[in-house]
């Protein structure tokens, strides 16, 4: 899939060598190709503009921060949601397109999620990268593919049709929307931006209940498998509660007594003494 060594195939596709390669300024060269794409970068980059074994070594060491096998960003620039869809894509290289709710956020899509890094990859074709949700398609074609800043990403119509794979029906959000409504809690928005109070953007929340200040999230069993997953999505519900809103989420299996018990929870945190 990747040739036979190690990372092989992940060297990053559209920046071109500058200079001949027996005289090319390695450093300054893969510092030129991480600001061009989010401060990320694979191993077999570095290899590429001629850093020894050791001299990656040390950059391991010292200025490199590992986020997925063979892959890393700059220390000290900005984990943006691009730069980690760009990794993880990069990790899944040279079969892995951003999908499902990381498309529909490169794509300013409703339905899309930035703390997530979730890819699509050709039928038996799947990478063992932990970190990543992960997704096989039997029917994958150029054409359902675009490129967003050098990174591969579905189509907006694919991307749709992936979405309501994920949220399993529209039916599921219907219901969720109108436990909500029928239980008298105050205004409730699809798709509610939080902000913080300088107005910086914080989240987008599949449901906001303004009045109370909460926020319900769908859920998927899929999502919270694996330890970076779980700490986005810590990350993202503590930046949330920072902002002075209490976020909520919804199963499936909360909504099969009708939502008493997501209700019922929802109201007994907003009875609580400030």
């Amino acid at each position: 899939m990747r040739g036979s060594g190690p990372h092989s195939g992940r060297v990053s596709r559209r920046f071109k060598l500058s200079h001949p390669r027996d005289k090319l300024p390695s450093m300054d060269g893969l510092r030129d190709l991480a600001v061009s794409q989010d401060a990320v970068f694979t191993i077999d980059d570095a290899r590429a503009f001629g850093l020894t074994e050791k001299e990656i070594r040390v950059r391991r060491e010292r200025d490199w921060l590992c986020l997925y096998d063979g892959v890393y960003i700059v220390a000290g620039a900005p984990r943006t949601p691009r730069a980690m869809i760009r990794a993880a894509c990069l990790a899944g290289a040279p079969n892995a397109v951003a999908s499902h709710r990381s498309a529909a956020a490169l794509h300013g899509l409703p339905g899309g999620r930035q703390d997530i890094a979730e890819v699509t990859f050709p039928r038996w074709m799947r990478t063992a990268q932990s970190g990543l949700v992960v997704h096989e398609s039997k029917c994958i074609e150029p054409s359902d593919v675009q490129e967003i800043d050098g990174i591969s990403v579905t189509r907006p119509e694919r991307a749709l049709i992936e979405l309501a794979s994920i949220y399993k029906s529209a039916d599921f959000i219907e219901l969720v929307l109108q436990i909500l409504r029928d239980a008298g809690l105050g205004r409730v928005v699809p798709q509610l931006v939080v902000r913080e109070a300088s107005g910086k953007f914080v989240a987008r929340a599949d449901i906001g209940l303004p009045d109370l200040r909460v926020t319900v999230e769908y859920d998927s069993d899929q999502e919270h498998t694996n330890p970076i997953t779980i700490a986005n999505d810590n990350d993202r519900r503590n930046a949330v509660i920072r902002a002075g809103w209490f976020p909520f989420v919804a199963r499936r299996r909360d909504l099969r007594d009708e939502g008493r018990h997501l209700i019922a929870a929802i109201r007994a945190l907003c009875s609580q003494p400030a």
